[in-house]
């Protein structure tokens, strides 16, 4: 498996004296699924809960490989990056 992709969004909606919107922030791992250790979603679902993760979600890439988008709130990506010592 290779992670390819690690996005991360901040932002803010609204001005001074609008109602603040409600929002999460949340991180997403792109993770490739394919070559001699692809796995079954509900093998990356058990790995992503250990690791942290909200959802894993199937799908392809941009290049149409088979992958899986790994959902995480930001706090849990972020300390899940330290803990594997890749921040």
């Amino acid at each position: 498996m290779e992670i390819f992709a690690v996005c991360v969004c901040r932002g803010s909606i609204g001005e001074s004296g609008t109602a603040k919107p409600s929002f999460d922030f949340k991180g997403v791992v792109y993770v490739c699924n394919n070559g001699d250790k692809s796995m079954s979603k509900d093998e990356a679902l058990e790995k992503a809960i250990e690791a942290g993760a909200e959802d894993v979600l199937e799908g392809f890439d941009d290049e149409d490989r088979p992958s899986f988008r790994v959902i995480f709130h930001i706090s849990e990506l972020l300390l899940s990056l330290r803990m594997a010592k890749l921040i």
